[in-house]
């Protein structure tokens, strides 16, 4: 019985805005460039997708609830055009997104850790290997981090797929 991904997705995580000091950590962590596609799974008011955008890597945010939605498309109109260019804003959950996730080179996911217990099954199967994951305050249950940082009093995982999760 394969398993309904979409009813999935209304628990993996509630919205809180990761702190700034956290962002610039976790792109110090990922070091996006200009040729990565990064997806931040569950958006909420872009800002992953946004700060990666501003180290040229083409972002994608996707988020499930029009109202973070909305947030994200708010804080989007005050950047540069350059950062503007670079990010796609697509509502819909995670789990209907396979092709969008299977893309990526970077995957940025704050889920609580049943969220992170849900979606890595999803992940294995989607993404490619060499793709980088990266959360902070819950880890992968199961999954090594490659590596690992603090962003004001959260840890940072980083995992690679092919490596973290063998």
């Amino acid at each position: 019985m394969s398993k309904n991904w979409s009813q999935l997705a209304r628990t993996l995580a509630p919205y809180v805005p990761t702190p700034d000091f956290t962002v610039r950590a976790m792109m110090a962590l990922v070091r996006p460039t200009v040729d990565d596609v990064f997806v931040d799974v569950g958006s909420g008011d872009a800002r992953l997708v946004r700060a990666a955008a501003r180290y040229g890597a083409r972002s994608i945010g996707i988020e499930r609830e029009a109202e973070y939605m909305a947030l994200g498309r708010r804080a989007l109109r005050r950047e540069p055009q350059r950062v503007k260019d670079l990010v796609e804003l697509v509502e819909a959950d995670v789990f209907s997104c396979a092709a969008l996730l299977s893309r990526a080179t970077i995957v940025s996911a704050v889920l609580t850790t049943e969220g992170n217990a849900e979606l890595q099954e999803f992940l294995t199967l989607t993404l490619r290997r060499g793709t980088r994951v990266v959360g902070h305050s819950y880890a992968i249950p199961g999954w090594q981090p490659v590596r690992m940082a603090e962003g004001y009093a959260q840890e940072i995982f980083l995992y690679e797929i092919g490596k973290s999760n063998a």
